[in-house]
């Protein structure tokens, strides 16, 4: 993949400065510096080639990857259980746009919500004579104002799931008060 290429001509070029770091008499700092600049670079890059589309839905599809992602929620302070279909139609956008959501709803629960017990749930549905996939996500955590967390400084991840559900076409609702747990659900065309 072209991104794969860029950000190995980036490694590529630190260690070839790494090679002759030693021979540079002048200007030590600046060069050390250039160097950390470049290696920031390729951080982010991977970063944002993670972000176009997260490496566990290469290898994995898309059960699979959220049945990974569960499994290593689930070894901190939460029990994560799933019931996930695998559903045939649902294009390369659309997958990472579920993904994405599972793993924000996930991670609001964890760390924002305090929750014990999450539920993934992916199946292949019907709204009237449409196909569609639903995901859901479900928690027992403290809930919250969905009304004011939108636009508390810091905390974008409900727009976050908003802006992906809208991508891919789906619809999306979640259902929170405070003390009562979040539910989010996002209903998507299956277009196979």
């Amino acid at each position: 993949m072209v991104h794969d290429d860029i950000v190995q001509s980036i490694v590529g070029a630190v260690f070839r400065l790494d090679d002759v770091r030693d021979t540079v008499t002048e200007g030590q700092a600046e060069f050390d510096e250039a160097v950390a600049v470049l290696r920031q670079s390729v951080d982010e890059a991977r970063r944002v080639i993670w972000e176009l589309r997260p490496p566990a839905l290469e290898g994995l599809g898309l059960p699979a990857a959220l049945r990974s992602l569960a499994e290593r929620v689930g070894q901190g302070q939460a029990a994560v259980t799933v019931s996930i279909d695998e559903i045939a139609g649902l294009s390369d956008v659309v997958t990472t746009g579920l993904y994405r959501i599972a793993r924000e709803a996930l991670l609001n629960a964890l760390h924002h919500a305090s929750a014990r017990q999450i539920a993934i749930t992916l199946v292949d549905a019907k709204e009237t004579e449409q196909a569609t996939a639903r995901l859901l996500v479900e928690d027992d955590g403290v809930g919250f104002d969905c009304a004011r967390r939108q636009t508390d400084e810091g905390h974008y991840g409900t727009v976050m799931m908003e802006e992906q559900a809208m991508l891919i076409g789906a619809t999306m609702a979640i259902d929170t008060g405070p003390g009562r747990g979040t539910r989010v659900e996002v209903v998507v065309p299956v277009t196979g």
